[in-house]
């Protein structure tokens, strides 16, 4: 068992304890920090050798729910800037309003999904680019409130 003092350094102040991406629902911002965390080989890699990886995870996950995605790129970027917002709020004492944001949204959706339409009735994405109809309760479902 690892000692109070290690176990405590291996604990992220937002995320919690490291744990493999779930692969049987959808990630929150608090999923895909975990994930970061677990995914990471050592403490000086670079942020976009771990965002890469974990970017290919995630759109695995997203094609299991036959949920279209934006570009392997578009995810890769997305990862980064959200990792480097929470890793700047950590290092600063000043970021309050910030901090706040990041804690109060980490149980939303990380949402990679290629249509952002609120309304999919009023959808004018390419063909491609749209939600299935299956899939748009699941996927409004996701966006709001989680069920089960």
């Amino acid at each position: 068992m690892l000692s109070r003092s290690v176990a405590a350094r291996n604990r992220h102040i937002l995320f919690g304890e490291a744990r493999e991406l779930l692969t049987f629902s959808l990630p929150t911002h608090k999923d895909v920090g975990k994930a970061y965390l677990s995914e990471k080989s050592y403490e000086t890699e670079p942020l976009p050798s771990v965002c890469k990886r974990l970017a290919e995870k995630l759109v695995e996950v997203w094609i299991k729910s036959s949920i279209p995605t934006i570009t392997l790129r578009g995810i890769e970027l997305q990862l980064q800037k959200y990792i480097g917002d929470v890793q700047k709020v950590i290092r600063s004492k000043s970021a309050t309003l910030k901090r706040e944001e990041l804690e109060r949204n980490l149980d939303t959706l990380f949402d990679i999904c290629s249509c952002k339409c609120k309304e999919f009735s009023s959808c004018c994405c390419p063909l491609n680019l749209k939600v299935p109809v299956a899939e748009r309760d699941f996927l409004r479902d996701q966006r709001t409130v989680r069920v089960g």
